[in-house]
């Protein structure tokens, strides 16, 4: 139990904690403290940088983001993704970071005769798609470099910085083809992003910064749910 105490104190903190800084919050003396962080760190759940702190591993990261798909988050959203994809026209879908790809967990399309003749994905490449530049754009610097060191593509840093900065992010169009999709954060209540919410179709139809007013509005409501 006490290990499961220590993991919840290191996931509160923004980045990597120290050991000092651990014993101060919980109490443990030097010796209880790295016993448990050693079981952390062998079953997977923290790394421990060269420089001594720890922060946690990718495994904390995927196993959040499958309790995060499992809660139900896709179901409660879907009357949102209805309303966005009746406003929009398109087809619209909510993503969390899962393993090495954004994962589709909700999708709404809208009722056509004829779809767009791309088959639309349920795992996404984390560099080049939408809502993978989004997720990790607003994802801690630990979980991106874990990524890289695990040979994942990601996006670089100056189109991380960009999505940040302007708060959406977009395909990337060198693979795009005839695809346009854009996605924005969708924050949880404890200010942290959980996922992506994109709207996605064929470019010579959908104009996907004519989007961005009605997935921010989508996001948002997606918050109060």
């Amino acid at each position: 139990m006490t290990s499961l105490i220590v993991l919840d104190a290191i996931a509160r903190h923004p980045g990597a904690v120290k050991p000092t800084q651990l014993r101060l919050e919980l109490g443990l003396p030097r010796g209880a403290l790295h016993a448990h962080l050693n079981t952390l760190e062998l079953s997977g759940w923290i790394d421990r940088r060269p420089d001594g702190q720890y922060l946690l591993s990718l495994k904390a990261w995927e196993v959040g983001s499958q309790a995060l798909a499992q809660s139900g988050v896709g179901e409660r959203a879907h009357p949102v993704l209805e309303k966005l994809c009746s406003e929009i026209d398109e087809t619209v879908a909510l993503a969390v970071l899962d393993r090495e790809t954004a994962t589709i967990v909700r999708r709404v399309e809208p009722m056509r005769e004829v779809l767009a003749t791309a088959h639309y994905a349920d795992r996404l490449a984390l560099k080049h798609t939408a809502s993978g530049r989004v997720l990790l754009a607003f994802s801690a610097k630990e979980t991106i470099d874990a990524l890289v060191l695990r040979g994942v593509e990601v996006p670089s840093q100056a189109e991380l910085a960009k999505t940040r900065s302007r708060g959406y992010g977009l395909v990337d169009p060198k693979v795009a083809g005839e695809i346009s999709a854009i996605a924005v954060p969708v924050y949880g209540a404890d200010g942290t992003v959980f996922a992506a919410l994109s709207a996605i179709g064929p470019s010579h139809r959908f104009n996907a910064n004519s989007a961005l007013g009605a997935l921010q509005a989508a996001a948002d409501e997606i918050l109060r749910r």
